[in-house]
């Protein structure tokens, strides 16, 4: 409907235009042998004349220049979008090109803040990198000491830090292998799908992982201090052995047959847990001084809500 209306406005510009040269003309020709006698004011009059008509000629050539600025602009940010993701592909499989994959990353999270109509696209693309070179190895083939490529690294880091959008679809990192993998400052991992995910001593402090869908994850000895895991879903033996849970928000998370041994929950809010029982709870570190409801005072006094808890 606006294009259209623009559309219409263009054209009645142009006919707008077009009568007043109409009008000028005739009241020349009207008064053409008046004028004759006084060359001065013909003179002036044909200056007037030349103005009018030169006036939508040059809105024209100003509309072109317009339009060729634009075009060049898009042409521009298409060839960059397509470099870059012909450099997430430098190097092979086994031996990548990590500088150069480290640069395509990070113009395209450029990319996506300047151009709104490639956001999406650049976050779907950069998912699909993760998963496609992050998959879990077999267990045979895993070491203590693995941590997340670098490449990897920075992919995450790049959608951890981004705005997310109104209605954005659900971000897809099932079953990816993130070990020790750095996403401080309130990674925004809201309603991810992290199923299976292992993100075993992850920095994920103060994550914003609501909704997420963790199940069958292992979080085992991560950092989740302060995080936010209101109505997160850890179930199918979601591994939380040793997990730092201090301060965070668990606030109506599902925690069926989670494992919570040797987790430190102090300060922990498990209000409306689903499917958290005692023997799970008081397997944890300072779970007596998680706050939580009733039903799961386990045999310990329960501590009074926190000013933040609404309660």
């Amino acid at each position: 409907m606006r294009n259209k209306f623009r559309g219409w406005l263009k054209r009645f510009r142009w006919v707008g235009i077009l009568l007043v040269l109409l009008a000028v003309l005739a009241l020349f020709g009207c008064f053409w042998e008046d004028l004759k006698s006084n060359s001065a004011t013909l003179r002036n009059l044909s200056l007037i004349v030349f103005g009018i008509i030169g006036l939508p000629l040059a809105i024209w050539r100003s509309s072109i220049a317009d339009k060729n600025v634009k075009i060049a602009d898009r042409n521009s940010v298409t060839d960059l979008f397509t470099k870059a993701i012909e450099q997430l592909g430098s190097g092979s499989h086994d031996k990548p090109n990590i500088e150069v994959r480290l640069g395509a990353i990070y113009s395209l999270e450029k990319l996506s803040k300047t151009n709104n109509e490639y956001y999406q696209t650049i976050i779907d693309i950069l998912a699909s990198y993760v998963r496609e070179n992050a998959p879990i190895p077999p267990e045979s083939e895993r070491k203590p000491d693995d941590i997340t490529r670098t490449d990897v690294q920075a992919a995450m880091t790049v959608l951890s830090r981004r705005t997310r959008k109104s209605k954005e679809p659900q971000l897809n990192l099932r079953a990816v292998y993130l070990p020790r993998v750095i996403l401080n400052n309130k990674a925004c991992l809201t309603g991810a799908n992290l199923d299976g995910a292992y993100l075993r001593k992850a920095k994920l402090d103060d994550a914003d992982l609501q909704e997420a869908e963790l199940n069958g994850a292992d979080l085992q000895e991560a950092e989740l201090v302060g995080a936010d895991l209101f109505h997160a879903q850890l179930e199918e033996r979601a591994n939380l052995k040793g997990t730092n849970l201090i301060a965070a928000s668990l606030a109506g998370a599902y925690l069926d047959v989670a494992s919570l041994q040797g987790a430190y929950l102090g300060g922990a809010q498990l209000y409306g847990t689903l499917g958290l029982t005692c023997a799970q709870l008081t397997s944890a570190i300072n779970w007596e001084l998680a706050y939580r409801d009733e039903q799961l005072a386990c045999g310990a006094e329960i501590p009074p809500p926190p000013p933040s808890s609404g309660r």
